[in-house]
């Protein structure tokens, strides 16, 4: 046998876009193959121009785009984002070109009780388009579409707004714990007796002669010392609340009972007194806040709201069929929002979006930040249900092998984890950029809030509640004292 055979392959995507007849290689038996390729990985390595129609939605860092009618369904412009540089890539390496819309519905998919899909997946599933941009990878949907192999790895987690500082009217109580306000009030109550029981029981005198013949009003008024027989109990109780105030005790003891009793309640004192004052002054210039959401277990507990986007997709398929009770117990109460309407509910406070968590730094980076990249948004510690992103194809589709190879490629040169650091700082810098140009009427704001702030109303407020209770206090023990005709 001689002669040269040429084989040629049927293309699907040749000129003019259609389907066509490709030359592969030829063959000789005198050398064989003489282009020596791959001939089935060369049908679909060029693409000739061919115009695929991909669907998405938009979600940012991975996909964004511009619309270009306000409905659901129609084409995008795309914008820089993951999905969107992978696609050029795509697009130069295997020679073609694209189309990028939205599904008709506006939603991600999840499975109808019929066995077909709503949103992104629906549309492949049915071929309505070539393939879809980042799709969450689930098992249900392994069952309707193609996927490509995973190229980012992302957990769910949820976000609220920052919790606030508490009432400060609470400041002149939050440096003891309310137990520790039990034993102090406690101690305070009984040193008062202890030590007039060893005024009653001791022998000795405890003051100077020629001071204890003064008279006992004018020895009070006068500020000098007493003899402690023609003290009263509660006399003797009011003095022992004095070196808690900072006041010294008014009287001189004698006796080594008295000495001793009286220099360990002051040593005691002086240490309470210290503790409270560090504590306080701490309480004041950085308040406490009120306790903050992290795992879904709390969340669920809590007397707040909670939702997710209204676009449907795994994350909803995720609490819709799952039996874990935690998950079964929010989806009972969950609610569905756009994007910006969530973030408004989780700025107004008593409000949970749960979402992923690469979208969560995105938008607050962006739209959520001051230019010193200061946010009112937290978002929770726990993360949960890992999982991958990828791009989907109808069943039996003869390139998602292609594509599958490229994002291999892809991922083993690191592009992805660079390109998605750069998207993120490029949304930090672009929110920079769009709130720099009102720095310059709150830079005297900006420098007074730097700088050390001086006490307020606000910081003062319980000792303030603290004084008018005291005031009122008074006021009723005078009418009492009044009303019973029983003036001191």
């Amino acid at each position: 046998m001689s002669g040269e055979v040429a084989m040629y392959g049927r293309c699907l995507h040749c000129a003019a876009r259609k389907v066509g007849i490709l030359y592969l290689d030829s063959w000789t038996p005198e050398k064989g193959f003489l282009r020596r390729v791959d001939i089935l990985r060369e049908l679909f390595s060029n693409f000739h121009g061919h115009v695929f129609e991909t669907v998405t939605m938009d979600f940012a860092p991975f996909i964004d785009y511009t619309r270009t009618i306000d409905e659901p369904g129609g084409v995008t412009i795309p914008k820089d984002s993951m999905d969107v540089r992978i696609l050029k890539e795509a697009a130069r390496l295997f020679n073609f070109s694209f189309i990028m819309r939205e599904p008709k519905d506006n939603q991600w998919g999840y499975l109808l009780e019929n066995g077909s899909w709503t949103g992104t997946v629906g549309t492949i599933q049915r071929s309505e388009a070539d393939f879809s941009m980042m799709l969450s990878v689930t098992w249900e949907r392994t069952y309707a579409v193609t996927f490509t192999r995973a190229y980012y790895v992302e957990p769910m987690t949820f976000v609220m707004r920052k919790p606030g500082p508490l009432p400060q009217w609470q400041a002149p109580i939050k440096p003891f714990t309310w137990d520790t306000w039990i034993y102090l009030l406690v101690v305070t109550v009984f040193s008062g007796p202890l030590l007039w029981v060893i005024f009653k029981l001791t022998p000795a005198r405890h003051f100077l002669e020629e001071e204890a013949k003064k008279p006992k009003s004018k020895a009070l008024n006068s500020g000098i010392a007493i003899e402690e027989q023609d003290l009263s109990f509660g006399e003797v109780c009011l003095y022992m609340i004095a070196p808690l105030l900072g006041q010294p005790s008014p009287f001189l003891l004698r006796s080594s009972s008295g000495k001793t009793f009286c220099c360990l309640w002051w040593f005691f004192c002086f240490l309470a007194t210290t503790l409270y004052r560090g504590s306080l002054i701490a309480c004041l210039t950085v308040p406490e806040v009120s306790p903050t959401l992290d795992t879904l277990e709390e969340l669920a507990d809590s007397n707040i709201k909670w939702g997710m986007l209204n676009t449907y997709g795994s994350d909803y398929q995720l609490f819709r069929a799952s039996t874990v009770p935690v998950y079964m117990k929010l989806f009972k109460k969950m609610h569905f929002h756009g994007e910006r309407d969530s973030m408004e509910l989780v700025l107004r406070g008593g409000y949970a979006f749960i979402s992923w968590k690469t979208y969560f730094r995105n938008i607050i980076v962006r739209d959520y930040s001051d230019k010193n990249r200061q946010t009112k948004i937290r978002i929770a510690r726990e993360e949960f249900f890992p999982g991958g992103f990828g791009w989907s194809f109808p069943k039996g589709s003869p390139y998602t092998e292609s594509f599958d190879r490229l994002f291999q490629r892809i991922i083993e040169a690191g592009l992805i984890k660079q390109w998605m650091k750069d998207l993120i700082s490029l949304s930090a810098s672009g929110s920079t950029a769009s709130t720099s140009s009102s720095s310059s009427s709150s830079s005297a704001a900006e420098g007074e809030e730097n700088s050390l702030q001086a006490f307020t109303v606000y910081h003062l407020q319980g000792t303030f509640y603290l004084l008018v209770g005291g005031y009122s206090l008074a006021g009723l023990v005078l009418i009492a004292e009044i009303f019973f005709g029983n003036n001191k």
